[in-house]
């Protein structure tokens, strides 16, 4: 097994949990009075952690672009097909069973098709439909790096992503490679010059912050006045893309304090569930939110602190449960075939 960077995972963590929160609050948010006090001490913790998918793109870069091994782009498609691509046509498989289960979805070859294709079962999908684009695309990506500066490349991907935010519009936007290319683009520079780019973040992490806090503001601001104002900002999407690169680093540097720890194992589990809990956890929501009347949680406060301890706890337990006996069983299979 690789040795992961212990800064690296921990942000991997943090991301995974993160994106578990926000689908818990999302339920909540949906149904509550927007001219309420409530409502903005909600939406700002949910809006400022929607940089999670973009995190986990920039994160994905990062490892693929510092690993000094040499790629196999075959190699590495089945990789990819074993690891991403076929747990996720299983977990889609088993949403859409539980939607005509619950829901009385009718099933169609067709629909599953367009789930599958699109990751449109649930909205956490999208996520691995954009993955698998710039993993097809690696060694256009690999190649134009061998010719190009790293840091001009990362500044020009800035601008194309917010002009793609600003002027394209049509229906599946949100899971095309443009719509997310400087996170990619980023994660790979840093990837390529991991040790000098370790250090700059060090040496400027005070400004780093102080951008950080003044991106956060500003997209809080905006997301507020549209959500409870009605208010139009054209230029909120590029906000948001300063706001989550502005997150990206100054994490990044909030868990360089702990390179080269060792992780908890029970934090260690987490990382290496971390696909897993990213898969399953939303399955769980709708778990939690059937369950809940059943028990006689109904109002809005209950039926939140009953969610997030249901969601959080559901798929905790069966995601580094799951991964547990999967790795003891190919440890165990790994000791007899050495006997």
């Amino acid at each position: 097994m690789t040795k992961r960077k212990s800064e690296l995972s921990l942000f991997n963590i943090f991301m995974c949990l993160s994106v578990v929160f926000v689908h818990v609050l999302s339920w909540t948010i949906t149904e509550m009075d927007r001219d309420s006090v409530q409502y903005i001490f909600m939406l700002v913790p949910w809006r400022l952690l929607q940089f999670v998918v973009q995190g986990f793109i920039f994160l994905s870069a990062v490892k693929l672009f510092s690993s000094k091994r040499e790629t196999n782009y075959e190699s590495f498609l089945v990789g990819r097909y074993k690891k991403i691509v076929l747990p996720y046509v299983l977990w889609v498989i088993i949403y859409y069973a539980y939607f005509i289960w619950t829901y009385g979805y009718t099933f169609s070859f067709a629909k599953l098709g367009e789930y599958l294709l699109f990751g449109t079962i649930c909205s956490h999908f999208y996520f691995i439909v954009i993955i698998m684009q710039f993993y097809l695309n690696l060694p256009l990506f690999k190649w134009v790096f061998s010719k190009i500066n790293a840091a001009w490349l990362a500044a020009a991907s800035v601008l194309l992503t917010a002009l793609f935010k600003q002027l394209v519009f049509f229906q599946y936007d949100d899971r095309v490679l443009p719509a997310y290319l400087c996170y990619f683009v980023i994660g790979a520079a840093v990837g390529k010059n991991y040790d000098s780019v370790k250090a700059a973040v060090r040496k400027r992490f005070g400004f780093i912050a102080v951008l950080f806090a003044l991106a956060a503001f500003a997209d809080a601001f905006l997301t507020y006045r549209a959500q409870v104002h009605g208010e139009t900002f054209r230029f909120i999407e590029t906000v948001h893309i300063i706001y989550c690169i502005s997150a990206i680093f100054f994490f990044f540097g909030l868990f360089l304090l702990f390179e080269k720890k060792e992780l908890p194992s029970f934090l260690a589990v987490v990382d290496r569930s971390s696909y897993l809990i990213y898969l399953c956890h939303v399955l769980f929501i709708y778990m939690a939110n059937a369950l809940a009347p059943r028990f006689g949680i109904t109002g809005m406060a209950a039926s939140l602190l009953f969610r997030f301890v249901f969601a959080f706890g559901a798929t905790l337990i069966f995601s580094m449960g799951y991964t547990a006996l999967t790795e003891k069983f190919k440890n165990g299979k790994q000791i007899k075939g050495a006997v």
